[in-house]
């Protein structure tokens, strides 16, 4: 993996970083999370922590990138740019309807 840069900080920090530049690269940003919540991920379970804070570093970039937080507003281009944004930081996002609900979720890519 061919890291370009690291993205340090809380979560909306991270976002500002990522989402007011062009895309990068299928997993080339290491994201790096302050010290306070580092050890709020060491208290829980850890893959509802991470979907926790990839859920709001995603949901801050929509809202950098399209000025609004509503997912069902976004069309198939926005969701494929969406993507190449969170492909950078090395996850996929999934979505699933289940009883006509749609949920959302993050698939680490390679």
């Amino acid at each position: 993996m061919n890291v370009e840069y690291e993205a340090e900080g809380g979560p909306e920090e991270i976002a500002m970083k990522i989402f007011t530049k062009p895309p990068k690269a299928k997993c080339s940003i290491q994201l790096h999370l302050e010290e306070e919540t580092a050890m709020m991920a060491q208290q829980s379970d850890a893959e509802e922590f991470i979907f926790n804070i990839l859920s709001i570093i995603t949901f801050k970039g929509v809202e950098i990138l399209f000025g609004h937080k509503d997912i069902f507003r976004l069309t198939e281009e926005n969701i494929d740019l969406l993507q190449s944004y969170v492909n950078s930081y090395g996850y996929r996002i999934t979505r699933e309807y289940i009883d006509s609900k749609l949920l959302i979720g993050f698939e680490k890519v390679y």
